[in-house]
């Protein structure tokens, strides 16, 4: 794989992570017991697989090309 397209690809993980993270956060709930914490609702890791879907296509075209 070249070095450009490894880049894009990890900047483009990472800013899925971060989108993922922001909108994770956003679906919370605040306690009125717990005054001050704030607890995300949702499962992380199942809205980072949804949000990751879009590159799918584009992880395994680099790993297939990589393996030639």
């Amino acid at each position: 794989m070249d070095q450009l397209t490894a880049q894009v690809l990890s900047v483009s993980v990472a800013a899925v992570a971060r989108l993922a993270l922001r909108q994770w956060l956003q679906s919370t709930a605040v306690h009125p017991s717990m005054s001050g914490f704030v607890v995300p609702s949702g499962s992380l890791p199942n809205l980072m697989r949804t949000a990751l879907m879009p590159l799918v296509p584009a992880l395994d075209a680099a790993a297939t090309r990589s393996h030639h």
